[in-house]
């Protein structure tokens, strides 16, 4: 039979000894793997040109070439991140666990907003892993950038884009004034342009939406130029203003004005259409008065008696003197 004995008082010194070796020893000699490598690959957003609305989003991409490590998040060797205007974003942080180079590519995604030009840059992002110090101690990665389409080193990962307003477009209302009958004295006109949207836009010289303009006689009244910068649908209502004038029918008709803007290539594009109360199309807007008053104006129209007042009064005066002479005339033939 074998008896096993049991470590005496030296064999308790040399555990001890042991265990205080191991606790004076540096951490990196008792490791069995060294230490990991990160790296956070940044990006960065430029715009420039006009200044925007709304800040558009932009969708950048990181992805791995030939199975290289990727950061959480990661789906299929790609990981996007978004930029709302300008700004700086990351990927997020990749570790490494072996030497060697690892290969991405980083691009942007073109948008959908037709105003900006998008940065078509696509970059090489090569990571070196290497040791630090010595052979197996800690494992440091460096990122080197370059462009695609060039040599040379790049300090980040810099996307540059561009927006630029469209070309306005204008639209200038035609409003047609006819006069039925034979005024002696023109008659001033009055119409009114009234926005469905009072924030929509209006010629200069418009207040709460509403712009009156005015033409004296028959001919063209102009409402003014109306200018639009942002695609969408306006709607508008014209109408002439009764001005009372005594002998004058006015005309009641409400004009629609629809005004439609689209973008495309760069530039606003608009179409316009104008329909009567009825729902009828047509080409332009036009009012019709007529007048039925005197060949004279007798009635007391401001529009017609002033100018006509003084040589009234001098006629009056005329016929009165030869009323009386022609009575002296005959006051003498009789005596």
């Amino acid at each position: 039979m074998t008896i096993e004995r049991t470590p005496g008082w030296r064999g308790l010194l040399l555990v001890a000894a042991a265990l205080l070796v191991s606790l004076a020893l540096p951490a990196s000699a008792l490791a069995a793997e060294p230490a990991n490598a990160t790296i956070d690959i940044p990006v960065h957003r430029l715009v420039s040109g006009d200044v925007p609305e709304t800040d558009d989003t932009c969708t950048l991409t990181l992805t791995a070439l030939g199975g290289a490590p990727m950061p959480d998040g990661s789906a299929s060797g790609t990981k996007a991140v978004r930029i709302t205007g300008e700004g700086d974003a990351s990927f997020g942080r990749i570790v490494y666990t072996e030497l060697g180079e690892y290969n991405y590519t980083i691009s942007e995604a073109k948008g959908s907003n037709q105003r900006y030009s998008y940065d078509g840059t696509v970059y090489s992002a090569d990571v070196q892993v290497t040791w630090r110090d010595e052979p197996g101690g800690e494992m440091v990665a460096t990122l080197y950038l370059a462009k695609e389409d060039g040599i040379y080193k790049q300090e980040e990962a810099l996307f540059a884009d561009t927006y630029a307003m469209p070309t306005s477009v204008t639209v200038d209302p035609p409003v047609r004034k006819v006069v039925d009958g034979s005024p002696l004295v023109a008659g001033t006109f009055t119409f009114r342009l009234a926005a469905d949207d009072a924030a929509d836009p209006m010629p200069d010289g418009s207040a709460g939406g509403v712009r009156t303009f005015s033409c004296v006689g028959a001919g063209q009244a102009e409402a003014g130029t109306i200018t639009f910068t942002e695609p969408g649908d306006y709607g508008y209502t014209v109408s002439e203003v009764d001005g009372g004038a005594s002998g004058y029918s006015y005309d009641k008709t409400v004009y629609t004005m629809e005004v439609r803007v689209t973008e495309a290539d760069g530039r606003l594009w608009q179409t316009t259409r104008y329909a009567r109360d009825d729902g009828t199309t047509v080409p332009a807007m036009g009012f019709t008065n007529t007048f039925r008053g005197s060949a004279f104006p007798w009635t007391g129209d401001a529009n017609g008696l002033a100018p006509w007042s003084a040589p009234l009064a001098a006629l009056a005066v005329a016929v009165v003197a030869a009323a009386a002479w022609k009575r002296r005339h005959a006051d003498t033939h009789s005596s």
